[in-house]
């Protein structure tokens, strides 16, 4: 006998069971583990998309703090220039006074005529005897015994009062 088809065998008065059932659960079987595949693969997208976005921001956060910090140092640096100058500006007008004061005429004339100074006269100068001599006297010594005496007296005076 020739079969055609293995599917619609019959032997005797039972028919046999058929292998569709099996294929059907082995397609839904293929049908359920491609889906959790492509939940898989769809959700390894995401996650690398949002890796990928939050690499950018930490990427793009530091070079904005490095912007900054850059931008604030050049800040500091203006205004130091800016002091330099200033102190250049100042010094320049120090020097022009300095330059003025300078002169000993304009000196002479503003002790005399300002402060009311008088120029000195050789028979008014006094000469003093300046070398190093030290002499000790028994006044210095019994003024330090007065003031020891004084100082103790007043202590005791504060401790009656206090105590």
């Amino acid at each position: 006998m020739v079969v055609e088809k293995d599917k619609t065998i019959v032997n005797g008065s039972n028919a046999l069971k058929t292998t569709v059932a099996v294929e059907r659960k082995k397609v839904e079987k293929q049908k359920r583990t491609g889906v959790k595949v492509d939940k898989q693969k769809i959700i390894k997208k995401r996650l690398g998309f949002i890796r990928n976005v939050a690499c950018s921001f930490v990427v793009g956060v530091f070079i904005l703090s490095r912007y900054s910090a850059i931008y604030n140092t050049q800040i500091q640096i203006n205004d130091k220039k800016d002091e330099i100058s200033k102190l250049k500006a100042d010094n320049e007008s120090i020097k022009v006074q300095l330059i003025k004061f300078n002169n000993l005429s304009y000196i002479e004339d503003v002790a005399v005529n300002k402060l009311d100074m008088q120029k000195p006269e050789a028979s008014k100068a006094l000469y003093m005897n300046l070398e190093a001599k030290e002499v000790s006297t028994k006044n210095d010594n019994a003024s330090k015994d007065l003031s020891d005496s004084s100082t103790k007296k007043i202590f005791e005076k504060l401790k009656k009062l206090l105590f």
